[in-house]
């Protein structure tokens, strides 16, 4: 048996890159509600 590892991510490694990838886009998608919003907001004169 050799003690070389092999290339390449773990599953637990992958899992982690996935969660991260999956928060950044749920933050991304929340700040780009956010300036839709203003950007409506200032289009329509305000409130009411």
């Amino acid at each position: 048996m050799s003690d070389e590892t092999k290339p390449g991510y773990t599953r637990r490694e992958m899992l982690k890159m996935t969660a991260l990838a999956g928060g950044g886009l749920a933050i991304g998608a929340s700040g780009l509600g956010t300036i839709t919003h203003i950007i409506d907001f200032r289009e329509t004169g305000g409130g009411g």
